[in-house]
């Protein structure tokens, strides 16, 4: 995503939440609460070492797919408009 940005000219995308923040305007992502938790659940992983809390986590990621599955759609669709 972060490249893709760089190559439509979204450059203020140096971090996951920057990037998460400019793939609204494109329309990349619609559900911005949800993009919100994905984004909370990915830095509560990335410094915790509790298994309760990667439970959490991971009964999560079903909810996620079909908002990774648009995501993938919308990005091969503003890729191949750049070809």
């Amino acid at each position: 995503m972060q490249a893709l940005a760089r190559d439509v000219g979204l450059s203020e995308c140096n971090s996951p939440k920057a990037c998460f923040r400019q793939a609204f305007a494109p329309r990349w992502l619609d559900d911005e609460v949800l993009w919100l938790e994905i984004l909370a659940d990915r830095n509560r992983m990335a410094h915790t070492y509790s298994a309760a809390e990667a439970l959490k986590v991971y009964d999560s990621l079903r909810r996620y797919l079909p908002a990774f599955g648009d995501l993938l759609g919308a990005l091969k669709a503003e890729f191949h408009r750049w070809q």
